[in-house]
């Protein structure tokens, strides 16, 4: 692995704000913080393992490194490291911050930019990943636009147009894999507004405020209120593709890995037909949350997730949650033709 000097400062920051506190805090909010802290110091690599232990000397975190390596997924295998250690009243604490960076920007890109301003996406796409292209989120949520990058000898460039007005743009540089699709890149560009100067931290409504539901019909809920809202037909319910999402919701649990596909069970397409079932179209949105109003959100800030939740030709969905891990799989099931399902080009 490389050692990466903004990974560094934000492992470093971490170890701070986990040290100077008497609580580890939970998940969501440090997954929240960490968010913030990569997102200043310009690291947008998508798929980042982090790891904060407490420890009585510097050299005595050593022992919690088999954890550490017992989390890493082989084929995501980690290229570059930040490391930051901070000594506090009760001692010392140390992050590690551990990236697979398929796609290596050129340039950094701006947290800010102009309304009708122009940028241009120039990354190097790691061997093992094609048919890379970019897909940009505009701020409401709508639109999302897909754009085929240029590349030569592994390098991708593609330019990107803030003409939607005002608000955050979400970036992802998406590309193909012996597995899969797999989201190699994610930035946040701030047009014609400050880009936030503190973490968002969401706060849990106090126990028993709400009635205890299941969370695959939450999730459901708010899935088909988006697409109303949006004027797009809500989604029928069906059990099997809810078994086919849970089963992959478990894998990925038992794996400690968000990941489409599986070296047990393979992709998507893989995992319905053998189940029996045959789509026209498909699509599938994972995440990793505390809960399905995380999870939601999750799928809103990416583009490509954004998207799947309001295509227009799916007409039946599932869902599956086991523990952290959520699965959603959407198809289109068309009684009249019965074809082998096919993944929709460009989404994931």
């Amino acid at each position: 692995m490389e050692r990466d000097a903004a990974l560094t400062q934000a492992a470093l920051e971490m170890a701070q704000l986990f040290g100077a506190s008497a609580r580890g805090g939970d998940p969501e909010s440090a997954g929240g913080h960490l968010r913030f802290v990569l997102e200043k110091n310009g690291v947008s690599d998508a798929h980042v393992v982090p790891f904060t232990v407490r420890h009585e000397e510097n050299a005595d975190a050593s022992q919690h490194f088999p954890k550490l390596v017992s989390r890493l997924e082989r084929r995501l295998a980690p290229t570059h490291i930040g490391l930051g250690s901070y000594k506090g009243a009760d001692g010392w604490t140390t992050t590690i911050l551990l990236v697979h960076r398929g796609a290596a920007m050129e340039e950094p890109l701006p947290r800010t930019a102009a309304v009708g301003q122009t940028l241009r996406v120039s990354a190097l796409i790691r061997r093992g990943y094609f048919r890379s292209r970019l897909l940009l989120g505009a701020p409401n949520q709508a639109v999302v636009q897909e754009s085929p990058a240029f590349q030569k000898d592994r390098r991708l460039e593609v330019d990107v147009h803030f003409n939607a007005g005002p608000g955050r743009y979400a970036l992802e540089i998406v590309a193909e894999s012996q597995y899969g699709p797999v989201v190699l890149n994610k930035s946040s560009v701030y047009v014609g507004v400050e880009p936030p100067r503190l973490p968002l931290v969401r706060l849990r409504p106090p126990a028993g405020s709400a009635q205890v539901e299941d969370p695959a019909e939450r999730l459901i809920s708010m899935v088909n209120a988006h697409r109303v809202s949006h004027q797009v037909a809500p989604l029928k319910w069906t059990e099997s593709l809810a078994r086919v999402s849970r089963q992959h919701a478990r894998e990925m649990s038992e794996r400690r890995v968000l990941a489409h596909g599986s070296p047990n069970t393979g992709n998507l397409v893989t995992r319905l037909r053998t189940a029996g079932v045959e789509a026209t179209a498909v699509a599938e949105n994972l995440a990793e949350a505390s809960d399905e109003a995380s999870a939601f959100r999750a799928f809103l800030a990416s583009p490509g997730h954004a998207r799947n939740l309001l295509l227009p030709g799916m007409t039946h969905i599932g869902i599956g949650v086991v523990g952290r891990y959520y699965a959603l799989t959407l198809v289109r099931l068309d009684d009249s033709v019965r074809v082998p399902a096919q993944v929709v080009p460009g989404l994931h």
